[in-house]
């Protein structure tokens, strides 16, 4: 059984099927379109899946086994017994990297980034990019690596792996793809503007992705695959979320192992601190005590950027000034 190409892009997926719903179609030789190809995912149970091909080929395929269907290669899938599973199709497109920023573009290459505005002669191919730049993995602590591209791949966003209790997961995700990187159930974005190489690396593991719906409706954001378009707060992995916007609409702190992550709501840190200036000025200053109310009487140790790790009462002291300069000022007016 074939491996999906690293180009591949999921355009559609079909409602879950049981062993009584199955459609009879699937059920006997049958073929994707020209072009077409599909992922057979089993959430539970077992399904029998024969590559009609001379020879033929059989595979028994589970929640850890999905199966791969090749354009218009003859198949059909048997249940055995109680079973689960979906399909997921799949379109080769070309993805491209821009070295200035790190933004991941999908589809025809544009003539400027849609996100920094260079030129096209900074893109690479994702294949280039992947020769290229080596994700290069830093301990923060006992449970917590940062994810940062070497050479720096632009303005790119470091990603963090977190080994949960009940698997590992990323916050954020790195702008290049290297298929050579530990795998990861899950990545949780704080916010739409870097979602990096984020549907490659849920085509190669199953990950979830999860972006607030306010981000996901933007048109950065809509290329990219986004499994759980969530609208709040929320506990999963033992990892909390908060929604705070200002940034942008969705945009989401997580908390997890007494560490604060924030991206680039307001950096750098120390005296020279601001606000993110690609923002809704006063959005995100009145957004800002959210995160105030969030961290409010927690003993937490760190805090881990978009480009900084630091500790978190002086990340504290500095964005409380920041908040207070700003209070103040606007006191005066």
């Amino acid at each position: 059984m074939k491996s999906l190409p690293s180009n591949a892009l999921a355009y559609r997926k079909t409602p879950i099927f049981t062993q009584n719903t199955i459609p009879k179609a699937l059920l006997k030789h049958h073929t994707t379109q020209n072009g077409s190809w599909a992922k057979i995912w089993v959430r539970s149970g077992k399904l029998r899946y024969q590559i009609l091909t001379n020879p033929p080929e059989e595979h028994t395929l589970t929640p850890e086994m999905p199966g791969i269907v090749e354009p218009q290669v003859p198949h059909q899938v048997e249940p055995l017994g109680s079973v689960e599973f979906y399909v997921e199709f799949y379109r080769v497109t070309q993805q491209w990297v821009c070295t200035v920023c790190g933004y991941n573009m999908i589809g025809e290459m544009p003539d400027v980034c849609p996100f920094c505005g260079a030129r096209h002669d900074k893109f690479l191919t994702w294949d280039e990019a992947e020769r290229t730049y080596r994700v290069t993995p830093h301990q923060v602590n006992d449970c917590i690596t940062q994810l940062i591209s070497v050479p720096r791949l632009g303005l790119e966003h470091a990603a963090y792996r977190l080994e949960t209790d009940e698997g590992a997961v990323w916050i954020d995700c790195p702008s290049a793809f290297n298929r050579a990187l530990e795998p990861v159930q899950a990545i949780y974005f704080t916010h739409k503007d870097f979602m990096g190489a984020s549907n490659q690396y849920r085509k190669l593991w199953g990950a979830r992705v999860y972006l607030h719906e306010l981000d996901a409706q933007h048109p950065l954001a809509r290329p990219f695959p986004v499994d759980c378009p969530f609208t709040g707060d929320f506990v999963e992995h033992g990892i909390e979320a908060f929604h705070i916007g200002g940034h942008t609409p969705g945009f989401t702190i997580y908390i997890y192992d007494e560490v604060l992550f924030a991206c680039d709501y307001a950096f750098p840190p120390g005296a020279k601190m601001r606000f993110n200036p690609f923002s809704p000025p006063e959005e995100i200053r009145n957004r800002a005590t959210r995160i105030l109310e969030v961290i409010a009487g927690r003993h937490l140790q760190l805090v881990c950027g978009y480009n900084f790790i630091v500790d978190f009462e002086r990340w504290r002291s500095d964005f409380g000034r920041l908040i207070g300069d700003i209070s103040s000022s606007k006191g005066h007016k």
